[in-house]
């Protein structure tokens, strides 16, 4: 049964596929993003010339979009002073996320099925990181509004936020590819991975 949890203003049927632009049939894949880590982050806005001390003191991290939340658990098992809070809105996303946080003791990391409206509402306190891995690329551009106004809001002054995103040239070389992949599933019925299995 697909579930969404309360604040979502779209009905999620067997026949719905995406929600906000996003793909919502299926799993994302579980891989840990170093660039998402405070080190990493830190070193990027030194070599930038901003400085940020977070990573040397308890700090608080905010993960939007975690998918399965393989990074935001690596980085809370990594850092066990600071706290960690993960959203994404897929159920099963956090269903899984929470389950491996729990086979590994992990007591510093909250996981929640919110969407980006639900974040922006409440009255959490800010993070010294934020990240979204991705996210960006895959959505419409009400949600990605949504998304950077949240973003802004849960941000610490002085933080430090990483925000990913597809874009060309990067992604020029896949270009014939996707768009064979367009084509050869034109009229065809099925979901999402059904599609891309038959192209």
């Amino acid at each position: 049964e697909k579930t969404m949890p309360d604040g979502f203003n779209q009905d999620l049927s067997e026949d719905t596929e995406n929600f906000g632009g996003y793909i919502i049939r299926g799993s994302y894949t579980a891989r840990f993003f170093q660039r998402q880590s405070p080190a990493m982050l830190s070193m990027a806005a030194r070599l930038n010339g901003c400085r940020s001390d977070a990573e040397n003191r308890p700090f608080r991290y905010c993960e939007l979009g975690c998918g399965n939340g393989l990074t935001a658990n690596v980085l809370a098992a990594a850092y066990p002073e600071s706290k960690f809070f993960a959203v994404d809105f897929i159920p099963q996303h956090i269903e899984t996320a929470r389950s491996v946080a729990s086979a590994a003791g992990l007591e510093n990391i909250t996981f929640e099925a919110f969407d980006f409206g639900t974040v922006l509402a409440s009255d959490i306190e800010p993070f010294d990181f934020v990240t979204v891995h991705g996210v960006l690329s895959w959505i419409d551009s009400l949600t990605q509004d949504q998304l950077i106004e949240t973003v802004s809001k849960i941000l610490k002054p002085g933080g430090l936020a990483f925000v990913s995103y597809n874009c060309q040239p990067g992604w020029a070389a896949m270009t014939p590819f996707s768009e064979m992949m367009r084509t050869a599933v034109d009229g065809l019925g099925g979901n999402a991975a059904e599609r891309a299995q038959a192209a």
